[in-house]
């Protein structure tokens, strides 16, 4: 067996994380573990996993699989790891952990929020007299930083187009995370951009030149970075 995935599967031992990892892929969707921490095994663990895609999943269940996941001293096998966020508080926190025991060798990330996640409060600041800009913090993204793996060639992000304003824009956590990629050297390869409309948005060409401006930006900055191979 080499791939499973697991749907409204709640309070499963935690003992089966360890046989969950060797699979090379594993999907779980709105599963829960028993997040007791004393019956986790602390003893390194064969790890296989390249693929993670998590959905639905408390802050619990994604530590519990990292510490799975890093208890081996091999290096880190996980390559693909995309994740639908939820509202949990300590959400992000877990994720950014998850991403910096086990993700240096991670090849593909895909942020896909539901339809119903909405944006935390981000500005985004022309800087005066230039064409660049700079947000202030993601809460939604909390400390997570995916220009940790270097390796990183596939960035997928869902983005979903709500009532406009000035100061929030519907590309605001997608620029997150590219300037995070821009402001080092890099191997991206692909980037998608799934646009999701759930509002009238004004497509006049200076409203639309507005929109995308900042992210023509950040793209061309990234454009411009040295790669790593």
């Amino acid at each position: 067996m080499k791939e499973v995935e697991l749907e409204f599967a709640f309070g499963f031992p935690v003992t089966l994380s360890v046989s969950l990892a060797r699979l090379k892929y594993l999907a779980l969707s709105n599963a829960d573990l028993d997040t007791d921490e004393e019956t986790h095994s602390k003893s390194p663990c064969e790890v296989a996993l390249e693929g993670l895609y998590l959905r639905g999943v408390s802050s619990g269940v994604i530590k519990i699989l990292t510490k799975t996941l890093s208890s081996t001293d091999a290096p880190p096998t996980l390559r693909k790891l995309a994740l639908m966020p939820t509202f949990e508080e300590g959400f992000a926190e877990a994720v950014a952990e998850l991403i910096t025991a086990c993700g240096s060798h991670l090849k593909s990330f895909a942020w896909l929020p539901p339809i119903h996640f909405r944006e935390s409060s981000i500005t985004i600041h022309a800087r005066p007299t230039t064409d660049t800009y700079f947000l202030q913090p993601a809460t939604s993204f909390g400390p997570i930083n995916i220009s940790t793996p270097h390796h990183l060639r596939c960035f997928h992000f869902i983005i979903i187009f709500r009532n406009l304003s000035s100061r929030k824009k519907s590309f605001a956590q997608t620029l997150f995370l590219l300037f995070q990629l821009s402001n080092g050297p890099n191997a991206l390869e692909k980037i998608t951009l799934e646009c999701h409309c759930i509002t009238k948005t004004d497509t006049s060409e200076k409203s639309l030149g507005k929109l995308w401006r900042p992210l023509d930006t950040a793209l061309s900055a990234m454009s411009h970075c040295e790669p790593v191979f």
